[in-house]
């Protein structure tokens, strides 16, 4: 079955038959790399964005809690609801008390005020606490000692749903035991966002490793040390097509990225002369009819790297854009439908200083096979010239 532990690359595959898919509504695995987008691979779509300048480091994100509001937003979406059960699980490691709450998450609700899990040396509280000011909390009773740091800690949070919230509800997990909980008070939040290294005003100090959400599911004690055991196995490897396998930090993504973005753009109201920008697709298989739009396809066409100098590597992307008019079209169509591409792409060569410059293929198609029949149009290619840290895609040089 392979090792469980080591974290997935970026683009792994939930498989949703797994018995640790089932629920799944939020995984952050944090294994990006760089850039500020951390991805969420339940397949829900809740991509957070990077505030406050956390930072990358050994496969987890590094919080610095001397940072006010420094964490990962994850917007306006509910996670949990009250009455329905839910499970919580988060590997971290907290480097110092810089802050008395530090917080691993806090994450809205429907019907009551956020719940937040964190940790906490002040009198009065116990060191691991998840609650919300609309309901009870509980505390981890075993004492964590000093101010950190405390190494690596795997916490689990489970709620059965059964009507009220009180702590006879729940169960709290550490290192993947149960562990003996004390109910308590309620405490105040008043944000409105679901996010990850925060809660109120009290920023995580250390890594985050991961963050799973699950909702309308309690883990049993089983299933909370399988996961505990193999937190990654509901995971299988990335396709091999690279259409499919999208990096969205590398320097290459994100001129592709920017590219599709630069094509859409091309409006009538915005000073061109078509509005190809409105039908601009990566890949279109199904025919085109006499009756649709003219329409952009934009894909890359290849890669290539050498070494340009010591300490940089140089890339050349090709980008293919292919314009395809299904109907009857003037010859003037079609010259403003290629001045249209080369006016856009020239707006800034450089992709925001991603690139150094980018040039136009000298082989112009005019004829263009499409869904296995010809159409007229017109293929384009661009070269687009970058360079990179030496063996780091991620990293401009």
């Amino acid at each position: 079955m392979g090792d469980f532990h080591l974290k997935p690359p970026i683009g792994a595959r939930l498989n949703p038959y797994h018995p640790l898919a089932r629920g799944l509504v939020g995984s952050w695995l944090f294994n990006e790399r760089g850039g500020l987008i951390a991805r969420d691979s339940s397949g829900h779509g809740n991509h957070g964005t990077l505030v406050g300048g956390p930072t990358w480091e050994r496969g987890a994100l590094n919080f610095d809690g001397t940072i006010a509001n420094t964490r990962v937003d994850l917007g306006t979406t509910a996670f949990l609801h009250a009455g329905v059960p839910f499970t919580v699980l988060a590997s971290v490691n907290l480097t110092s008390y810089v802050n008395s709450y530090p917080g691993i998450c806090r994450l809205k609700t429907n019907d009551i005020q956020n719940w937040e899990l964190f940790l906490s040396d002040q009198n009065g509280y116990e060191p691991i606490s998840f609650g919300s000011a609309g309901g009870a909390w509980v505390r981890l009773s075993q004492d964590l000692v000093g101010n950190g740091p405390f190494g690596d800690l795997t916490i689990a949070v489970t709620y059965n749903g059964r009507g009220s919230t009180d702590a006879g509800n729940f169960r709290l997990y550490r290192d993947g035991g149960g562990v003996p909980l004390k109910a308590g008070g309620t405490f105040a939040s008043d944000s409105s966002t679901s996010a990850i290294g925060i809660e109120g005003g009290n920023e995580w100090n250390g890594l985050i490793t991961y963050l799973h959400i699950y909702y309308g599911r309690a883990f049993s004690s089983a299933e909370v040390a399988r996961f505990n055991e193999s937190p990654y196995e509901m995971f299988e490897p990335p396709p091999p097509s690279p259409y499919y396998y999208r990096d969205l930090n590398t320097i290459r993504q994100r001129i592709v990225t920017a590219f599709g973005a630069r094509m859409k753009g091309i409006l009538i109201a915005s000073g061109f002369s078509t509005n190809l920008g409105q039908s601009v697709y990566e890949w279109l298989e199904i025919p085109l009819q006499g009756t649709d739009p003219i329409t952009l396809t934009c894909r890359e066409g290849g890669h290539v790297t050498t070494v340009h100098t010591i300490g940089r590597h140089k890339h050349t992307l090709t980008m293919q854009v292919v314009i395809l008019i299904p109907s009857a079209a003037t010859p003037a169509t079609v010259r403003k439908a290629i001045a249209d591409v080369i006016k856009a792409v020239g707006t800034d060569v450089t992709w925001s200083t991603l690139a150094q410059d980018t040039s136009v293929g000298t082989d112009e198609e005019i004829e263009i096979e499409h869904a296995g029949r010809k159409v007229a149009g017109v293929g384009l290619k661009f070269a687009i010239e970058y360079t990179t840290a030496p063996y780091d895609p991620y990293t401009a040089a």
